[in-house]
C-alpha cells in the first residue's frame, strides 16, 4: 500500500523520508590528519553497514591510496529554549541538544 502511494507521488523506495523529518548529518575524524569532517547522507559512501567520506586534506594527487573517514550520525535532541552556540558549532561529539536539531552541530570543528 505504501509503495503504491509513493508511486503516485513519483517517489522511489530510496526517497522514503517524511517531509517534516530533519536531515541526518554525520560527523567523523580522519585517522591520519585528525581533521573533523561533517557531511549529509548524500555526501557519504556506504560500505557494508558503515558510512565514510574522503578526507579532503589527506587525499591529494600525491597520495596513492585514498584516506576514508568513518562517520557516525549526529544524535539530535530538539530543545526550543536552548539556543545554538559555540558548544554546538565547535562540537566534535555526536550528541546535539539545542534548537538547531543537529543542523549546525560540528560546523566549525
Amino acid at each position: 500500500m505504501a509503495t503504491m502511494q509513493l508511486a503516485l507521488f513519483g517517489l522511489s523506495l530510496d526517497e522514503q523520508r517524511p517531509f517534516d523529518a530533519p536531515e541526518t548529518f554525520y560527523l567523523g575524524r580522519c585517522p591520519r590528519c585528525h581533521r573533523h569532517h561533517r557531511a549529509t547522507a548524500d555526501h557519504t559512501k556506504l560500505y557494508g553497514a558503515a558510512r565514510y567520506v574522503p578526507c579532503t586534506r589527506c587525499n591529494t594527487s600525491s597520495n596513492a591510496k585514498p584516506v576514508l573517514v568513518p562517520v557516525l550520525p549526529i544524535k539530535a535532541t530538539y530543545h526550543a529554549g536552548t539556543p545554538c552556540d559555540s558548544r554546538c558549532l565547535s562540537a566534535t561529539g555526536h550528541h546535539c541538544e539545542c534548537s538547531c536539531n543537529g543542523r549546525n552541530h560540528g560546523r566549525m570543528a
